[in-house]
């Protein structure tokens, strides 16, 4: 069901993709990468720790194009740390303990170098776009038949000139679908932050109520950069829950679990355990759906590379100390989010207080631009116009939508691992191989294609491509049958 690239003006001076990229809009950047559009509410431009937006890069609609106002090499390093440890970090403990810290350890990095290939595989077909474009004769030109969607966003565009229409709407159905996930998981998170403090009622959907009370005026604000940032202490805090939950384990458990490591225990049990770890895994490596943006976001866009390796590897190293560490304390398990396993004491209630509060101020940065995204697919408003009340309606029904669901679920580590195994495996693993592939096929001179160095980059595509799309269905099936026996058992 995949459609040939729709026919596209060769007439370009520029050397870059024309049409849609460089009308005068705001949040546009066309100057700097004809292929990234910034528009507000696009989930192509959500930057942030789990896919929110508080870490959002752009740039002042007074000077969209000066690198004074882009971000250094160091910058988008530290940004691309923060958007990938988040509040799903507290599931990585239990991600250590299904996995085992041999498969942990060896996994992230694994995970972490399949991120890497993946992101430079994004940047390689958007050069062999505008390569092509490059290289075709000024003198020839064809009427542009087909453009864009209005609002399409960063990833969009590529995917738009690739696969056409219908790879757009898959590839938006997925993001849509992957940033509901993240609402689940983050009011779940909430909930059962919640229900170990004096502020819970009892009732968890009592308690989801009063979170959509918490949360709605904010769904009416214009501008949620204010509250970005009181979410953006969440990092931060993150650091000291750890310092926090080690000090405990150590002292309720000493160093009997450094002691009582195993062969047999520092591996998966089962496929099920290994789906867990691989769910939890992937979803703390969220970068590659943002790579364009991120790459936009850059004073020097050529060393986006440079910036993923350097992240990743220290993202890969946070994430097996912190699991493994953590996972040998508690020896006697972990079933769910960390702080779950501390007792209802003061300094364990002060942080899930804590915590919940900068939860709670993420999920309306997540809710907004996932809610205006819906609203333009549904109602396919031409671009800038005024979106009207009927934006907030949607986001309001998203918002407790995904409360209903929370409700259901018995802890976010389960959501988390879902969503991980589907929709982020889906855009981070399957997709950029085959997106490789369709524009070396396309836009790539046929003379090129022939070279040997080429056709390794195939194999390695297809072989990866596959690989994805097995442990996809795999994972998917035993992480959604393993959240359906949760809910079960909760109930």
């Amino acid at each position: 069901g995949i459609t040939s690239p729709p026919v596209r003006s060769k007439n370009l001076p520029s050397g870059r993709i024309e049409h849609t990229f460089t009308t005068s809009q705001p949040n546009m950047k066309s100057e700097a990468s004809p292929l990234i559009c910034q528009e507000e509410g696009s989930a192509g431009s959500m930057i942030a720790s789990d896919y929110g937006v508080h870490l959002e890069m752009q740039q002042s609609n007074e000077d969209t194009t000066s690198s004074a106002s882009k971000s250094s090499l160091a910058q988008t390093t530290l940004n691309i740390v923060k958007l990938c440890i988040g509040t799903g970090v507290l599931a990585c403990p239990f991600a250590a303990f299904e996995g085992g810290i041999a498969l942990n350890s060896i996994g992230m990095c694994f995970i972490a170098m399949w991120n890497i290939y993946s992101v430079h595989r994004m940047l390689e077909s958007k050069s062999y776009i505008e390569q092509y474009k490059i290289n075709l004769d000024a003198n020839e030109s064809v009427e542009e038949q087909e453009k864009p969607p209005d609002n399409t966003n960063a990833l969009g565009y590529v995917t738009w000139y690739a696969f056409g229409e219908a790879g757009l709407q898959f590839v938006d159905s997925i993001l849509i679908m992957l940033m509901m996930g993240i609402i689940i998981a983050y009011e779940d998170a909430i909930l059962g932050f919640l229900q170990a403090t004096p502020f819970t009622s009892g009732s968890k959907a009592t308690d989801a109520i009063f979170m959509l009370i918490l949360i709605s005026p904010v769904l009416l604000l214009p501008n949620y950069e204010s509250i970005a940032k009181i979410s953006a202490l969440g990092t931060g805090l993150i650091a000291i829950v750890f310092l926090c939950i080690g000090s405990y384990g150590l002292h309720q458990n000493g160093m009997e679990g450094f002691y009582s490591i195993s062969w047999e225990e520092a591996w998966p049990q089962n496929f099920a355990d290994f789906s867990n770890w691989f769910g939890v895994a992937v979803f703390g490596f969220g970068l590659v759906p943002f790579t364009y943006s991120i790459e936009e976001s850059m004073g020097e866009p050529k060393e986006m590379m440079k910036a993923t390796r350097m992240s990743l590897s220290i993202v890969a190293v946070a994430y097996v100390f912190m699991g493994d560490l953590i996972s040998i304390i508690f020896v006697h398990g972990i079933r769910g989010d960390i702080l779950s396993e501390l007792p209802n004491s003061s300094l364990p209630t002060v942080l899930r207080i804590l915590m919940t509060f900068v939860v709670l101020t993420s999920v309306p940065l997540i809710i907004i631009p996932s809610g205006d995204l819906l609203h333009d697919k549904i109602m396919r408003k031409p671009q800038g116009a005024n979106k009207g009340r009927s934006v907030y309606v949607i986001r309001f029904v998203l918002a407790q939508l995904c409360a209903g669901i929370s409700v259901a679920v018995p802890n976010f580590v389960y959501v988390i691992s879902f969503i991980g195994c589907f929709c982020v495996t889906l855009l981070s693993f399957v997709y950029p191989p085959i997106l490789h592939l369709r524009c070396m096929h396309e836009f790539l001179p046929k003379e090129k294609r022939q070279f040997s160095s080429v056709k390794r980059l195939i194999v390695v595509d297809v072989v990866l491509f596959l690989l994805g799309i097995i442990i996809t269905v795999f994972t998917s099936w035993l992480t959604f049958k393993a959240m359906l026996e949760e809910m079960k058992k909760a109930s």
